[in-house]
């Protein structure tokens, strides 16, 4: 499950997403390595602000996007 704090959902389960906060952009990807059981975290923002909470067999991660 996850869910969107201070950014929008994107199109797809996972794509980019835009920092509320600070307009910083995101591509919201996962490693494909699953765990046997369900782990939880957030995804942070560089300026601080929470992006994502995520609890998954899959951790996602944010890659920096610079346009």
């Amino acid at each position: 499950m996850t869910n969107y704090i201070n950014c929008d959902k994107p199109e797809s389960p996972f794509g980019r997403i835009e920092c509320n906060n600070c307009g910083a952009k995101y591509d919201f990807e996962f490693d494909s390595i699953k765990a046997p059981y369900k782990e939880t975290g957030i995804l942070k923002c560089a300026c601080g602000v929470d992006l994502v909470r995520w609890n998954s067999t899959t951790e996602p991660y944010l890659v920096r996007v610079n346009e």
